[in-house]
């Protein structure tokens, strides 16, 4: 499942391989602005709960990219309502790894929320607007385990989010039992070294497998939908979220890359060239900032050498090319 801080390779035009930057029709005035994110990181945004700050992120999203109004106030107090029902099923003397348990049981079999499969390696919005994902009891494993957070802090359960590159879950750690839960497969325990060999081979960076603290899950949550700004258009909007993403977390490779493209699209080449190779420094195997660097190489620097060889490694590492593209490397050869 690669969902969370997915990863964009710049659309080509199939008629002429030509990029051109995206730019929305006009600049509205955005809900989703610096004070919103400053005050998620400062010492006043600590003292409010993770579940207050996403679903002001949320509502303020939905209000931008849908026009939707959605009250936070009364998403809370359903989140609530989920937890006084787990409560109700345990018994008094039940401690926190019951609870857990229970939490679990409710989760993925009573209310069978669970990944949904039709979107498996989309981000579509209704994906992260927890709104959508409370009534349709479907999300990605960011926003299920967003809401299994949120439920998690309620109960007052030792629950952090855990991120891996183009995955999140979650993690329970009461200090005798450590358990990571995939909520993409219906809250199964998998070890570390299961998403150490499926997730990161290559990774060097700050943040994989460790717990997030809350500031963090919150910049993973707000990256996903800053790709969403990008994608209507509004790159400097965009810009400016993964600017303050990265400075929650420094170390994901995924946020340069995504950094990369708003700025591409919005015409800074030399911009989106040096956030494509931060990116690399972190993780020499991403196919997409490799083939990013390729087709800008090709496109706008004329530097076919130094085109060629980034799409050389990214079709080496899994990219699909651009049939053009693929011509371009083919007549390369010696």
């Amino acid at each position: 499942m690669r969902i969370t801080l997915p990863v964009y390779i710049f659309a080509i035009v199939l008629s002429g391989l030509i990029i051109s930057p995206v730019f929305a029709d006009k600049i509205p005035v955005f809900h989703m602005d610096s004070q919103t994110l400053r005050e998620s990181v400062t010492d006043q945004g600590s003292l409010r709960s993770l579940s207050d700050h996403l679903l002001t992120f949320s509502h303020k999203a939905a209000l931008d990219l849908t026009g939707e109004e959605i009250n936070p106030w009364r998403m809370d107090q359903q989140i609530e309502a989920m937890a006084d029902e787990i409560r109700s099923q345990l018994q008094p003397s039940a401690g926190t790894e019951e609870t857990f348990r229970q939490l679990n049981r409710w989760f993925f079999r009573d209310k069978n929320f669970q990944v949904d499969r039709s979107r498996l390696y989309q981000s579509p919005l209704e994906s992260l607007l927890l709104s959508e994902v409370i009534k349709k009891r479907r999300g990605h494993c960011l926003s299920l385990s967003l809401l299994y957070l949120m439920l998690a802090e309620k109960l007052a359960l030792p629950v952090r989010g855990v991120i891996v590159p183009g995955h999140f879950f979650v993690r329970y750690d009461d200090g005798n039992q450590r358990l990571n839960v995939e909520t993409t497969d219906q809250g199964r325990h998998f070890s570390d070294h299961y998403y150490l060999k499926r997730f990161m081979h290559g990774v060097n960076d700050s943040i994989s497998l460790r717990d997030l603290d809350k500031p963090q899950v919150l910049a993973v949550y707000i990256s996903n939908l800053a790709n969403h700004y990008k994608l209507r258009g509004w790159n400097a909007k965009a810009i400016e979220i993964f600017h303050f993403v990265l400075d929650v977390l420094p170390g994901s490779p995924g946020v340069y890359i995504n950094l990369g493209n708003a700025y591409e699209r919005s015409g800074r080449i030399v911009k989106a060239i040096v956030q494509y190779q931060h990116a690399l420094k972190i993780n020499p195997y991403l196919c997409q900032a490799h083939y990013n660097l390729a087709l800008i190489h090709f496109l706008y620097t004329k530097m076919f050498p130094v085109a060629r060889q980034h799409g050389k490694t990214a079709r080496q590492l899994g990219c699909h090319l651009h049939p053009r593209f693929g011509a371009f490397l083919q007549a390369s050869q010696p």
